[in-house]
């Protein structure tokens, strides 16, 4: 293939990029929740509807957190059903500044995939999604699920809780990376419930999994309402998507440039091939 179809295929596929944006995105199967938080900055949230199945596991916003403009760009881009979607604001969290989502069945999945973006500059000790509850255990109280937090290094992780052992982090020791860095960056796990195998990923790469320990359905059959938010002061969050499998990294949510940015960009490589071409002639 010559360096003009080369080209033409690359602008092609811009435009694509370019005309495919939707207002919302549509259902796909596995996806129960796809929390967007569009709204005007400086807002207050009220209801957070389900952009995924929209009139169901809508959320509340509690703790006047507001709509934010900070952003990891302004289309985020969904592998499953192949369209692109604006991104127009995200959430100032922190403390009690979250979205609360009621709890349900369709949240308590054997397997599932949580996402999300997150921006932090500092942390210590924080949790900004989470899906925790209690179950009695031997005339004692046992915290049981899930969350996503961060360590006081400034790391990111996820921590499991079960009646056998509490606190099960993954990743673990030096494989936690660095995330208070004053960057967007795309935190996932996915628990899968046959093989109690829990995995951590931060932009769309694998850092580590591990094997839970104790009754699978401890970690996931919560009774108790999914939290997106909190975490610490200053913090901002978007895009939190669960789905009821588990999904492979090139399913996540990536977040991309506006699709006018890619066709200008797209015409310059045209432009530049038909330059180079009318040089060689």
């Amino acid at each position: 293939m010559g360096t003009r179809e080369r080209t033409l295929r690359l602008v092609a596929g811009a435009l694509v990029a370019a005309v495919a944006l939707t207002l919302v995105p549509p259902a796909t199967a596995g996806v129960v929740g796809w929390w967007r938080f569009e709204g005007t900055p400086g807002d207050i949230v009220g209801s957070v509807p389900n952009a995924a199945n929209p009139g169901t596991h809508d959320g509340a916003g509690e703790g006047s957190v507001t709509y934010a403009a900070t952003l990891p760009d302004i289309v985020i881009h969904d592998p499953i059903s192949g369209v692109n979607v604006p991104n127009l604001s995200s959430l100032n969290i922190g403390g009690s500044r979250r979205v609360r989502v009621t709890d349900d069945p369709a949240l308590d999945a054997p397997s599932f995939t949580i996402e999300a973006f997150l921006w932090v500059d500092q942390t210590n000790y924080q949790s900004y999604i989470s899906h925790r509850g209690t179950v009695p255990d031997g005339g004692v109280s046992k915290s049981v699920g899930w969350q996503l937090d961060t360590s006081n290094a400034d790391e990111g992780r996820a921590r499991f809780d079960t009646r056998a052992l509490a606190n099960q982090t993954v990743p673990t020791g030096s494989s936690r990376p660095f995330i208070a860095d004053g960057n967007w960056h795309h935190t996932a796990i996915t628990f899968d419930g046959a093989t109690r195998r829990m995995s951590y990923y931060l932009d769309g790469g694998f850092i580590q999994a591990r094997t839970l320990t104790g009754i699978a359905t401890d970690a996931t059959d919560i009774a108790a309402d999914l939290l997106l938010g909190g975490g610490g002061s200053g913090w901002y969050i978007d895009e939190v998507r669960y789905s009821n499998e588990v999904l492979d990294p090139e399913q996540f949510l990536p977040a991309i440039p506006e699709p006018a940015t890619l066709t200008l960009t797209a015409f310059g490589l045209l432009a530049c091939a038909w330059r180079r071409r009318k040089r060689s002639a």
